[in-house]
């Protein structure tokens, strides 16, 4: 399977893409964007039986494959050919049996450049397997590195340095780690805690700009200005009716996103003042796309917000009780997916409709990453299982994207 990592800019910033926690990076020798379409209006119509069968306004037709489910309105909800799912199976390797504390698996990343899939065992660091999930070793046993005791719920990557990346999380120990050797070993950064997201701006070579969102905290946005060093709590001027600061986005040095779980916040002058962009919206990790196209997951399975003019202005692409609100990823192929309950469902129509690529996993899955090299998706459960059960990871081969 040839993997295609993933770049681009937000419209109207200078921000390039950065490399995500899941599957996304931007990195040079890119391909040409691929310019889409804008997506329609929810429908409230059921899907057809099939994936091949062409329809619209949220019906599909009859054909071979899944189930189509209904999206917005406006756009093909079938078409192209699917081919018949794999079979899950566990992945969890010799971490099966492990002695672990409540969360289990909590977290898992891929990262870019590499056959590297990264795994949180909860409070007791992150491990990597280069195997497919066959055998996993720690990640930050260098004599030196500090040790990850938080519950990770982001990573990312730096787009320039291959052995750069940054962990945040929640619960115990610091909020934010770096690496600089590619996992081997880990430093603290500052002594916030308790965070969900950090968005860096990458045009700055020396990586000094950073929002840092706290986890389940109103009027809590930490920013720095010396690479995480040092923190500075800017979150006052966020309006209360913005629940949770959690999930900024920086667009430029002034224009910034703040997702606060049920709705989007938008600045213009470096946080100073707030305006509501979207009332729906911005209750998990955002997905930037390739194109700089921006998907937000809404609450409670409410469906997917779409900006493609960074995020000064939303639509709701898909409606209620068809996807879940983890954090979509995009795919090799500038398609996206994300899960319906216990299935990974893809969309290649900008979330207008969404068809299953993968069979119903054996429980639904607290979250799901692509590894390209792998040609594989894995998912997790976050349970509270004294010991790590056989199929605490799980994988299941697909065709390419």
């Amino acid at each position: 399977m040839s993997g295609r990592n993933t770049c681009g800019t937000l419209a109207a910033g200078a921000l390039a893409v950065a490399c995500s926690f899941y599957t996304d990076c931007p990195c040079a020798n890119q391909p040409a964007n691929k310019t889409g379409g804008a997506g329609g209006t929810p429908s409230a119509g059921s899907g057809g039986t099939g994936a091949g069968g062409a329809g619209n306004s949220g019906s599909g037709g009859t054909g071979v494959g899944g189930t189509e489910l209904p999206g917005g309105s406006g756009g093909e909800a079938g078409g192209g050919e699917i081919v018949s799912p794999g079979v899950w199976r566990a992945a969890t390797g010799n971490l099966a049996g492990k002695s672990v504390a409540c969360g289990n698996v909590n977290f898992m990343s891929v990262k870019p450049d590499e056959n590297l899939v990264i795994a949180s065992v909860a409070k007791d660091g992150l491990y990597g397997s280069r195997d497919g999930g066959e055998t996993w070793k720690p990640l930050g046993q260098g004599p030196k590195s500090a040790l990850i005791d938080n519950l990770p719920t982001s990573i990312l990557y730096d787009p320039d340095d291959s052995a750069r990346f940054w962990e945040v999380g929640i619960y115990g120990g610091p909020g934010v780690y770096r690496t600089d050797d590619n996992g081997v070993t880990f430093s603290v950064l500052g002594t916030v805690t308790h965070t969900d997201y950090m968005s860096i701006d990458w045009t700055d070579a020396k990586r000094r700009f950073m929002l840092l969102g706290a986890h389940e905290q109103a009027q809590t946005l930490y920013r720095t200005d010396d690479g995480g060093e040092t923190w500075e709590n800017i979150g006052a001027n966020v309006p209360d009716t913005c629940r949770w600061s959690s999930f900024p986005v920086i667009v430029d040095q002034e224009h910034w996103l703040l997702g606060c779980g049920s709705g989007i916040y938008r600045t213009s002058d470096a946080g100073e003042t707030w305006d509501i962009a979207s009332s729906f919206g911005g209750a998990s990790v955002p997905l930037i796309t390739s194109t700089g196209v921006i998907y937000w997951a809404i609450e409670l399975s409410g469906g997917i917000a779409r900006s493609e003019d960074a995020g000064e202005t939303w639509e709701r692409v898909v409606g209620g009780g068809i996807v879940s609100s983890v954090h979509p990823i995009e795919l090799p192929d500038g398609s996206i997916a994300t899960t319906s309950a216990d299935t990974i469902v893809r969309s290649d129509n900008k979330g207008q409709s969404w068809r299953p690529v993968t069979p119903a996993a054996p429980y639904t899955p607290a979250g799901f990453v692509y590894s390209a090299a792998e040609g594989a998706f894995f998912a997790w459960e976050a349970g509270c299982a004294k010991e790590l059960p056989e199929n605490g990871i799980i994988r299941v081969d697909v065709a390419d994207f």
